[in-house]
C-alpha cells in the first residue's frame, strides 16, 4: 500500500495546484493506494479548538478563520469519503482564488451538492465536536510525519517501510518520487512534461 500525504494550508500559494497535480498523477499509480489532504492550521487556531472555545462563523473574518473554516468544511465532507472530501476542498479553492468569489454558507453547499455530499450530515458535522477532534488529530500526524510543519508532500510506502518527504512542489522534483509507481507509458507521458513548473 502507498500512502500519500499532501500537508498544506488551504488557500497558500501552491495549495491549489499541488493538490490538482496530484490528483491527476494518482490516477496513474498501478498500486494500491491512498490520497490524503492534510491542511495545516495556524497554532492560535489550535489553542482555540484545545481550549473548547472554536465556534467558527459562517462568514470568516480574516484569513486565519477562512482557512480554520475550510478545514472544518473539508473534515466534515472527509466522513462521507476521501473523494468527495478532496473535490470539496479543490472546488473550494478554485471558488475562492480563481473565480474570486466571497466565502458563504451558500457557495458551501452549492459545492457539496456539486461533488454528491449529504447536506443534512455535512451541515451538522462541520460543526462538530468530533470534527474539531479529527482537525488535531491531522495536526499531530503532521507532527510526527515532519521535523518541521511545512507544506509537504510525504509518500509513505509500506512495501519498502519508508517515507520520502518533499517539500520542492516543483513536477522536476515531485515526478521522480512517482515515476517507480506509474506505469511505464504513464511515466513517458509525464518525463515529457517535467520541464513544467507548479509554481
Amino acid at each position: 500500500m502507498l500512502s500519500i500525504y499532501h500537508f498544506d494550508t488551504p488557500l497558500s500559494d501552491n495549495c491549489l495546484i499541488t493538490e490538482q497535480y496530484l490528483q491527476k498523477i494518482s490516477q496513474q499509480i498501478h498500486r494500491s493506494h491512498h490520497l490524503f489532504f492534510v491542511p495545516l492550521i495556524n497554532e492560535p487556531i489550535l489553542k482555540m479548538i484545545k481550549d473548547d472555545n472554536s465556534s467558527c462563523a459562517d462568514e470568516p473574518t480574516d484569513k486565519a478563520s477562512l482557512v480554520y473554516r475550510l478545514t472544518l468544511d473539508f473534515k466534515a465532507a472527509q466522513i462521507e469519503g476521501n473523494k468527495k472530501a478532496r473535490a470539496l476542498l479543490i472546488n473550494l479553492q478554485e471558488a475562492l482564488t480563481v473565480g474570486h468569489q466571497k466565502y458563504s454558507r451558500n457557495l458551501v453547499i452549492n459545492i457539496a451538492k456539486k461533488v454528491g455530499i449529504n447536506i443534512t450530515d455535512f451541515l451538522y458535522n462541520r460543526n462538530s465536536k468530533e470534527t474539531m477532534q479529527a482537525i488535531l488529530e491531522d495536526q499531530q500526524l503532521a507532527h510526527g510525519m515532519m521535523p518541521k510543519v511545512q507544506a509537504t508532500v510525504a509518500i509513505d510506502d509500506a512495501v519498502d517501510l519508508k517515507t520520502q518527504i518533499l517539500t520542492d512542489f516543483s513536477v522536476n522534483d515531485l515526478l521522480p518520487a512517482f515515476l517507480p509507481h506509474i506505469s511505464d507509458d504513464d511515466a513517458s507521458e509525464k518525463n515529457a512534461e517535467a520541464s513544467v513548473n507548479l509554481a
